[in-house]
C-alpha cells in the first residue's frame, strides 16, 4: 500500500460527544489527497469514547491507537506521529473539525510549494453547536499583520498554528514528548523548525474549525501556559538576538556584558514592540519602568510580552502580585520607593542564577 499524503494525528481524552464529527470531518474529504487518519487515545476514562473508537477501528485509514494510562498530550501527540505514514502530518484536536475541501487545499498549495517543511491556514472558531463566532487570521493576533514575516511574527506569537502540515521526517526529528512545555508544545516545536531553516508557508483560508467551549483545554489550563510561553518566547529572543540557546536566566542577558538598558517608563503597549526589537538587535538590554499603579492596558502588555525585559522596576507593591504567573522568571521584578523611578542612567542591578 503507497504511503498516503497527509496523516492527521488526533489525541483523544474524553470529549465522546465530540468525536463523531472529528473524525467524520477528516473521512469525509472526498476528492481530496491520500489521507490516513491516526487516533491516540489517552486513557479516557469515559467508556463512551471506547465504544465510539470501536466503530472507526476496522474503518480504511484509520489506525485507533490506546494508551493503558494517560501520559498528556505531548506523549499522545508524539505517538501519533510515529505511527503516521504519510509525507506529511496533520494535527487535529478531538473537539474540532476540518472544513470541507480542507486537505484538497493543502494538497494544491503543497503541489505549488513542494520544498515546504510547515504550511499553516486561518482558522474559524466555532460554539458548541457549530456556529462561526470569528474567523482568526494569521492566529488570530489583533496585533500581528498577516503580511509579517513568518520568522518576525513568531517570536510574538503562534501564528503558525491551526491547520498546521508539517513534513513528517521533521516533525520526528523536533519531537520532544517529554518536552517541560506540554500545553505549548506546538509554539516550541514551530520555533525550533524555524531555527533549523524550515520553510513555512501560510494559506490564508479558514480551513480549521476550532470549538470554544467550557471544557476545552485552552480555557482549563490557559492559566499554566502563561509562564510556559514566556519562557519560550525568551529562548527564541535570546537565540536571534544573541546568539543563546540555553534555558532562559538572568545570567544569560546581556546587562551581565555591560550592555547598555534601553528604557519603557510608565505606561506600555504594542506600539512599543518595534522599540523593544530595535533595542535587541542593537545588543542593549532592555527594561521597563513604573511610579505608580500599572493600567491595565500596560499590566497586560507586560504579562504578554515580559520576555523582552531583562528588568521590570514597579513601585506600586500590588503590582508583583497583579504579573504573579506570567513572567519568565520572577527575578526580573524590582521594587522601587513608590513614585521614584530612580536613577535613569544607572546600571541594572540584575542579580546571577543561582548554581
Amino acid at each position: 500500500m503507497s504511503a498516503p499524503l497527509i496523516s492527521v494525528v488526533v489525541p483523544v481524552y474524553n470529549h465522546a460527544g465530540y468525536l463523531r464529527g472529528c473524525f467524520d470531518s477528516v473521512l469525509d474529504q472526498r476528492g481530496g489527497p491520500s489521507t490516513e487518519l491516526v487516533i491516540v487515545d489517552d486513557a479516557s476514562p469515559d467508556p463512551a469514547v471506547a465504544t465510539l473508537l470501536d466503530d472507526y477501528a476496522d474503518r480504511p485509514g484509520v489506525t485507533v491507537l490506546r494508551r493503558d494510562t494517560n501520559r498528556g498530550i505531548s506523549q499522545t501527540q508524539s505517538e501519533g506521529i510515529h505511527a503516521a505514514r504519510g509525507q506529511y502530518v496533520a494535527y487535529l484536536d478531538c473537539d474540532d473539525q476540518l472544513a470541507p475541501g480542507a486537505l484538497s487545499r493543502v494538497a494544491d498549495a503543497l503541489g505549488g510549494a513542494p520544498g515546504t517543511d510547515y504550511l499553516f491556514t486561518d482558522r474559524a472558531d466555532i460554539s458548541e453547536t457549530g456556529k462561526t463566532l470569528r474567523v482568526a487570521r494569521f492566529g488570530g493576533y489583533p496585533h500581528i499583520p498577516p503580511d509579517t514575516p513568518i520568522g518576525d511574527a513568531l517570536l510574538d506569537g503562534m501564528v503558525a498554528s491551526h491547520l498546521k502540515c508539517i513534513r513528517t521526517s521533521l516533525a520526528r526529528e523536533h519531537d520532544r514528548p517529554d518536552t517541560p512545555y506540554s500545553g505549548v508544545q506546538d509554539w516550541e516545536l514551530a520555533l525550533s523548525l524555524l531555527r533549523a531553516g524550515a520553510d513555512f508557508l501560510y494559506l490564508p483560508e479558514p480551513l480549521y474549525r476550532h470549538r470554544i467551549h467550557g471544557g476545552s483545554v485552552t480555557s482549563s489550563l490557559r492559566q499554566q501556559q502563561f509562564h510556559k510561553s514566556a519562557e519560550l518566547q525568551r529562548m527564541a529572543l535570546l537565540h536571534r538576538f544573541r546568539n543563546a540557546l540555553a534555558k532562559p536566566g538572568l545570567d544569560a542577558t546581556a546587562s551581565e556584558t555591560g550592555a547598555q538598558m534601553f528604557w519603557i517608563e510608565g505606561t506600555a503597549g504594542h506600539g512599543d514592540l518595534v522599540r523593544l526589537k530595535a533595542a535587541w538587535g542593537r545588543g542593549e538590554s532592555c527594561g521597563f519602568r513604573s511610579g505608580s499603579l500599572l493600567d491595565l492596558p500596560t499590566r497586560d502588555f507586560l504579562a504578554v510580552y515580559n520576555a523582552y525585559f531583562d528588568r521590570i522596576d514597579l513601585a506600586d507593591p500590588r503590582d508583583p502580585f497583579r504579573l504573579m504567573g506570567h513572567l519568565w522568571d520572577p527575578r526580573i521584578l524590582v521594587e522601587t520607593r513608590r513614585g521614584g523611578l530612580g536613577n535613569r542612567n544607572s546600571a541594572p542591578a540584575v542579580a546571577n542564577s543561582p548554581a
